[in-house]
């Protein structure tokens, strides 16, 4: 089996700052990094989980991995803000990193391929096979096959670059439950436990380049510095011990890599491409300690992150991102969004935000990647409460809504043909939120900007809630049409127009 170094093999899809499209090692994507615009893989989650990597790497390439200065940070961030000033990676910096590790980034190393693990070929009975590997094949005799030219009868090879993306999906966003056995201690066992960024919405922040983007990732590390060499795992001497689980982070660099749950191993039948892959459990446990990724937001508590949810727009949880959501609704932002003065000097213009909605076990159903306009203001008080405000007052003509189509179906008069208003209510909402928050977005973005660039006083003027309401009729006009064409019906749909 032929060997795919990572290091040099064109595998990463960027955009360059000229717009166009090419496709990288990491070694010519780290020394061309100012140039480059945008990473631009297919894959939303496989991107999510790359920029993760690089950050890694990143802080290993600028030795801002460590601050023992002791000056809150004051010191790390002058060296950042030297480093954007000189604008690339040091050569020399990419060559002495990528020379030490060059054995492991290879995709097919025999001994150490990298993020897999080579012990699954006499651990595990079987492969999984390349369609269970791809999370958007159907797999087995209930798949989806008539949407797909992809069936068990048929199992289409996949590139090795596409396959270290999908290496990438199941470290971080692997599912839990049943998986292929694995034979690592005394019996045979055949339950994983889930990925770090399971069913998790992901922010990262987005710079002139792919460089920018990079140092705006990097959060200071004191926060997560522990006792023990903070290495990622391909920089490991040993490959961890299964039956336990995984080594906890000692650093910002494993906090970012070192928490995949999901073990798997390539397997090549052909010249270039991957025509099988193990696919199981990585460690019998999880992190005994809480861990804290700074491109996840979570909860006032710190218990839970935001979920992934296809219905959800990114702008919807604008103010969340900001440190500004009220209520029930409060979140800690991502570390990495913390500090705006800091994102406006790197240049940042905006966020990206990966969606993977999946179940809590092993359904995967859609994945997306959004952007936002630039978060960072010159008067970031006054834009962060006007988000906030703006959110607030869509959230509750929505309720609004929804609370005027349900009193509406209420009054409806119960028929042979109409016995169940309840339902018909349930109907109407169904249909009309999705249709309101679509458009929702438009006017949000419209009022954001002039709200932000007039300044004045934190408060919604006449047009904004003005433009809300006739946006929440139009929608309750639409829902009822059919309805409130018969006479009996009428009456009801006007008497609760919003």
């Amino acid at each position: 089996m032929s060997g795919f170094d990572l290091i040099t093999q064109p595998w990463i899809p960027v955009i360059t700052t000229h717009g166009s499209r090419e496709r990288l090692g990491l070694r010519e994507l780290f020394t061309r990094a100012d140039s480059l615009a945008d990473l631009d893989l297919p894959i939303p989650p496989a991107e999510s989980a790359l920029w993760r990597v690089l950050t890694a790497i990143a802080y290993s390439l600028t030795g801002l991995a460590v601050d023992n200065e002791g000056d809150d940070g004051v010191t790390w961030r002058a060296t950042r803000r030297a480093l954007a000033e000189h604008g690339k990676f040091d050569t020399t910096a990419i060559t002495e990193y990528f020379t030490t590790y060059q054995r492991r980034f290879d995709l097919l190393d025999p001994q150490r391929p990298w993020l897999q693990d080579a012990r699954l070929a006499e651990e595990c009975r079987e492969a999984a096979g390349v369609n269970k590997f791809v999370s958007s094949r159907p797999v087995g005799k209930n798949g989806k096959t008539w949407w797909t030219r992809h069936h068990d009868g048929q199992p289409t090879p996949i590139p090795y670059e596409e396959a270290a993306w999908w290496v990438l999906v199941h470290w971080f966003y692997g599912g839990s439950g049943q998986c292929s056995a694995r034979a690592a201690g005394p019996k045979a066992t055949s339950n994983r436990k889930a990925g770090p960024l399971r069913r998790r919405m992901s922010y990262h922040p987005l710079g002139e380049s792919v460089f920018a983007s990079l140092l705006a990732s990097m959060v200071h590390p004191a926060p997560y510095q522990r006792p023990g060499a903070d290495v990622c795992p391909w920089e490991r001497p040993e490959l961890a011990d299964p039956l336990r689980p995984p080594p906890p982070p000692t650093g910002i660099r494993s906090t970012l890599t070192a928490g995949g749950l999901t073990a798997t191993l390539l397997r090549s039948g052909a010249p270039g491409v991957v025509t099988s892959a193990y696919l199981t459990w990585g460690h019998l446990g999880q992190y005994d300690v809480p861990v804290i990724d700074p491109f996840l937001s979570y909860t006032a508590d710190r218990a839970k992150t935001l979920v992934a949810d296809p219905a959800r727009a990114v702008w919807r949880d604008l103010d969340a991102l900001l440190g500004t959501a009220p209520g029930s609704k409060a979140h800690h932002p991502p570390a990495a969004l913390t500090r705006p003065r800091d994102l406006d000097e790197l240049g940042v213009r905006g966020v990206h935000a990966y969606g993977f909605h999946q179940d809590p076990k092993t359904v995967d159903y859609s994945w997306w990647r959004s952007t936002t306009p630039a978060i960072v203001r010159e008067d970031q008080g006054h834009f962060a409460d006007v988000v906030a405000r703006l959110v607030q007052a869509c959230t509750g003509e929505a309720d609004r809504l929804a609370k005027a189509l349900r009193a509406a179906g209420q009054l409806i008069p119960s028929t042979k043909r109409n016995t169940k208003q309840a339902s018909l209510a349930a109907r109407w909402v169904t249909a009309a939120l999705p249709q309101f928050w679509f458009r929702a977005e438009e006017l949000f973005y419209h009022h954001l900007d002039r709200l932000t660039d007039a300044g004045g006083p934190d408060t919604l003027d006449k047009d904004a809630t003005d433009a809300l309401r006739a946006l929440s009729r139009t929608v309750y006009d639409a829902v009822t049409e059919a309805t409130s064409t018969q006479p009996r019906l009428y009456r009801a749909v006007v008497s609760r127009r919003p």
